[in-house]
């Protein structure tokens, strides 16, 4: 889920930006995507949580020449071999070592040997992305605690995201854009026999929340009847985008 998260995030930086139309429009989006998934699964092993400044010091740290790799110097500066280090030391699951083997061939062997213009193409699509996240409001919203949950709705409370675009740009475009995906996977998992409450999403000013997740969501939104529950009139749409 956090690479589906950070890759919608970047969905949205790049139509701000008004990139696409590319005939390499893909490998970019791939290798952006490759990138995200090594660095998050690196940081889920060796530390066991994400933070979006360990993912940005990870990858400024991450070798870009073989020849680093030989490096004492190098190995003990680089947050991203101390990262490679501390998961190879600790206890792992089959499916974790085996991960951990695809991470350290992509930082140790195929990152490295990138061309320069290729890898600086695909570290500054994702710096450029997380720099917004860990700065000021985006940083103190998302990256310290918080007493509040997407699932808090199921109890019938009603989160609101005061922070509208014409005010705060693309901060407020952001949190936007993270609140309503983490909230939308929230109510995809929900065990409806637990919570049956209805909830909806209002989103003003839809067209500027709008990700490729959406339609996805839309198609499973509607609750169908048949879960034990006693009262069919009770079961509502799980999820809606409302327009103004």
């Amino acid at each position: 889920m956090i690479v589906q998260l950070l890759c919608t995030i970047l969905e949205v930086a790049e139509r701000n930006g008004g990139r696409g139309g590319r005939e390499d429009e893909g490998y970019w989006r791939r290798s952006v995507r490759q990138l995200i998934r090594n660095l998050v699964g690196l940081l889920l092993i060796a530390n066991g949580r994400v933070t979006v400044p360990d993912l940005y010091r990870l990858v400024v740290s991450a070798p870009t020449h073989p020849d680093q790799l030989k490096s004492e110097e190098w190995k003990q500066q680089s947050f991203c071999f101390q990262c490679l280090a501390a998961a190879d030391k600790k206890s792992k699951s089959p499916r974790d070592q085996r991960d951990l083997e695809l991470i350290a061939d992509y930082f140790m062997l195929e990152f490295p040997t990138l061309s320069e213009k290729t890898r600086s193409v695909i570290v500054s699509s994702f710096t450029s992305m997380v720099d917004v996240l860990n700065r000021n409001l985006l940083y103190d919203l998302f990256s310290t605690t918080t007493t509040v949950r997407p699932e808090d709705t199921f109890d019938g409370k009603i989160i609101i995201v005061d922070l509208p675009v014409k005010e705060f740009a693309e901060v407020g475009q952001f949190a936007g854009v993270l609140w309503k995906f983490v909230w939308q996977r929230a109510v995809e998992r929900r065990n409806l026999e637990e919570h049956p409450r209805p909830v909806f999403l209002f989103v003003d000013e839809f067209q500027h929340f709008l990700t490729s997740h959406d339609s996805l969501f839309q198609t499973t939104a509607v609750v169908s009847c048949g879960h034990g529950l006693p009262d069919p009139e009770y079961l509502e749409p799980a999820g809606r985008v409302r327009r103004r």
